[in-house]
């Protein structure tokens, strides 16, 4: 955890780690009801561990960045690697919609990744708002370039 560790070198590597591991994707579509083989059923299983990690994981970065400790993470050094993070969970296809989807008699589509996306979103909303944040230093590092603000459109 990173309100564990005391020393600032091994705390910035540790949430810097910490961004890398948010940044693997899943397969949120796979359920283990329609897999035959047992590699299948094994593949799974290590990705649904991989998914609960990862939203740990997102969670802590959440609860620390509300910690003045965690503010600082929001500095210079760390937003390329903060936007690197959040680019790799938000910025994806979306599914494809049938023409027989009809909104007022069917059951609304939801996005399976629906509920790690909401984590993802609050950090972001985090960084956004944090006074540790300023768009000065965001535009110069280049953590935020037009593409990203296309995409997050």
């Amino acid at each position: 955890m990173l309100r564990d560790v005391s020393d600032t070198r091994s705390r910035d590597q540790l949430f810097l780690d910490k961004l890398r591991l948010c940044c693997v994707m899943f397969d949120w579509e796979s359920d283990l009801g329609t897999l035959a083989s047992v590699e299948d059923r094994k593949w799974l299983e290590a990705q649904e561990r991989g998914k609960e990690e990862k939203k740990r994981t997102l969670l802590e970065l959440v609860d620390f960045s509300a910690t003045e400790e965690g503010k600082r993470f929001f500095g210079s050094k760390y937003q390329k690697a903060i936007c690197q993070m959040l680019a790799a969970n938000l910025f994806r296809d979306t599914p494809p919609t049938s023409d027989e989807y009809d909104p007022e008699e069917d059951e609304p589509c939801l996005e399976p990744a629906w509920p790690h996306l909401t984590v993802v979103y609050e950090y972001l909303l985090r960084f956004i708002v944090s006074s540790a944040t300023k768009a000065k230093d965001v535009k110069r590092t280049g953590a935020v370039d037009q593409k990203f603000l296309m995409r997050l459109m």
